[in-house]
């Protein structure tokens, strides 16, 4: 008898949550820079540390109402503007990807005009290297680290926030490099700024 009662008070919860739950579109731009750069191979020493980023993601809340903070799930997708650069010589394209889903906790009364916010959560991420002719690509899953502000109590808020990225895509061709020494990318720390819609 218990069973079916706290099944069906889960249930009630869920569609409750799913009913008032609000959804946000975050639209963003930032810089990303490399922690723990250290690039052995002599053609790639000068590559850069830092690229230009363009994302886009969603904050789904959870609890409205429910907890003296807000928690949402906020995925999100974003690219890395690197662009070409001549490197000793050779002509190279760069660029990158990143897939996220965080948790956030949200701690400040959602009608507040300034907010601070912290999350955690886990991300996918893709580097390219071409160096004409040949692609060196890497991946890595790891963790996310973020803490932020928010400003406003609107339709729109503006918001601010570093991320540190607990991954390291550094390609298999550069990790093994022909010197025999390692090379990484390292983790990344970004500094992002954007806006946050309602629906």
């Amino acid at each position: 008898m218990r069973i079916p009662l706290l099944l069906a008070a889960l249930v009630g919860l869920f569609a409750a949550s799913t009913v008032d739950a609000q959804v946000r579109f975050l639209p963003y731009v930032g810089y990303q820079t490399n922690a723990g750069y250290d690039v052995e191979e002599e053609d790639f020493e000068d590559a850069k540390k830092g690229a230009f980023l363009v994302g886009l993601g969603a904050d789904i809340g959870i609890t409205p109402g429910v907890l003296p903070i807000g928690v949402s799930f906020r995925p999100s997708v974003e690219t890395l503007i690197i662009g070409s650069e001549e490197v000793n010589g050779i002509d190279t394209n760069q660029s990158g990807f990143r897939a996220s889903l965080d948790a956030i906790g949200d701690f400040a009364p959602p009608l507040s005009p300034v907010g601070v916010y912290a999350g955690v959560g886990v991300t996918y991420v893709t580097y390219n290297i071409e160096v004409t002719p040949i692609d060196f690509d890497g991946s890595a899953v790891g963790a996310n680290l973020i803490l932020g502000a928010r400003f406003g109590g609107g339709f729109i808020q503006p918001f601010v926030q570093g991320r540190y990225s607990l991954a390291d895509p550094t390609p298999d061709e550069l990790d093994e490099d022909t010197t025999g020494e390692d090379s990484n990318l390292g983790n990344s720390f970004a500094v992002q700024a954007g806006v946050s819609i309602g629906l």
